[in-house]
């Protein structure tokens, strides 16, 4: 098992602080948990810029052992070995008690249903496709719905914010040179409207994630330095490294069945990759 560690952000922290983020929601009666995921990119076309979504997928989890486990670390704090997307760990929990029940997402564009990977674990990319570049507003809209569990009512995920820029060392991500192990830089984004956010550092073997950083920023900047990186673990046979800025939206749905909640989150990710 990896060791958790926790690094404090007092001498690589975080600049220009905006406000202090939420306190985290209280995990003990979660059930279920919704995610929407909108991956950005930069888009040109006809002499206009601006940030699209790339891809979009939506994860659904039921009764899983690992929920409050993937809880963000404070503002300010790094840790290691921290899991954040469940279609990459692969954790089992339980089926919804009608063994036919096969759920279903709808959003702006596409409606459909969700696949089921293991027990307790649906995944789905409504469009895969990076050739596109809908704007947040037009792809997610109000939220992504979840419709056709059986056990619980209808739910969507919260409305996203916006994001204009994410930049490292001035550059934007989409102009960016891959990074590398101990790579140092300033890592910045415009973004408004969203009630939190991290950043993951993932080190990554043919796709596959072996490592990860995860750090709670404070502010719309973050300073990737050494002490940053002495909380990866250096021993991992990688070929790539892949940064995400993450934006978060997240909000709990109280009693939505057998006095249980459900925590429905929409994330908008950057991703500065090879």
């Amino acid at each position: 098992m990896k060791a958790f560690l926790v690094l404090a952000l007092t001498s690589i922290g975080c600049q220009s602080p905006e406000s202090d983020n939420p306190p985290a929601p209280d995990y003990a009666d979660i059930t279920l948990r919704y995610t929407a995921d909108a991956y950005m990119q930069s888009c040109r076309w006809s002499g206009n810029d601006w940030n699209g979504v790339a891809a979009l997928s939506v994860t659904l989890e039921h009764r899983l052992s690992g929920v409050s486990a993937r809880e963000l670390p404070a503002a300010g704090t790094c840790v290691s070995g921290l899991a954040l997307y469940a279609e990459e760990s692969l954790p089992s929990g339980d089926d919804f008690s009608a063994s036919d029940t096969t759920p279903r997402y709808e959003t702006p564009e596409f409606e459909g249903p969700i696949t089921r990977i293991v027990p307790g674990l649906w995944h789905d990319r409504p469009f895969p496709s990076g050739e596109r570049c809908g704007k947040l507003n037009a792809s997610v809209g109000a939220g992504i719905g979840l419709i056709d569990t059986g056990d619980y009512p209808a739910l969507s995920t919260p409305p996203p914010g916006d994001w204009e820029s994410a930049s490292f060392d001035g550059v934007p991500f989409d102009d960016a040179t891959p990074l590398v192990f101990g790579q140092t830089g300033e890592i910045a984004w415009d973004t408004s409207g969203w009630s939190g956010g991290f950043i993951q550092i993932q080190q990554r073997f043919a796709g596959e994630v072996r490592d990860t950083v995860t750090c709670t920023p404070v502010g719309s900047s973050f300073t990737l330095d050494e002490e940053v990186w002495s909380v990866a673990n250096d021993k991992i046979l990688a070929d790539s490294i892949v940064l995400y800025v993450v934006m978060t939206n997240a909000d709990i749905v109280a009693n939505v069945t057998e006095k249980r909640d459900a925590l429905v989150e929409t994330r908008a990710i950057f991703p500065l990759q090879p």
